[in-house]
């Protein structure tokens, strides 16, 4: 699965596993071929299975790997995360005009 999305976006990366006793969700990121644990922190968290990105960045982008177990086994579902810059345009900016004159004598 792709997910895409631009530079200060809310994204979610969505990951549902169903089975008995209930599974229980692990997020990995995918760097030089290592699966790295996501840590929480004020910009990223996990609602149940679904990966939560706040004021997403261009860096934030990548393969995210979800682990789903329970006693039974477990799943794997990846997902690839492209965020784009974007544009953006200071509020404050003023437009200049400068003319050109030229003489002929």
């Amino acid at each position: 699965m792709q997910v895409s999305g631009r530079r200060g976006d809310l994204i979610a990366l969505p990951c549902v596993a169903h089975g008995y006793p209930l599974p229980s969700y692990r997020w990995y990121v995918q760097e030089n071929g290592q699966l790295r644990p996501i840590v929480s922190s004020h910009r990223i968290s996990q609602l149940e299975g679904t990966l939560i990105i706040q004021q997403a960045t261009v860096a934030d982008s990548g393969h995210f790997v979800c682990l789903a177990n329970n006693s039974l086994g477990e799943e794997r579902a990846h997902t690839r995360l492209l965020v784009t810059g974007g544009t953006s345009l200071s509020q404050n900016l003023s437009l200049v005009i400068i003319k050109e004159n030229v003489c002929v004598c």
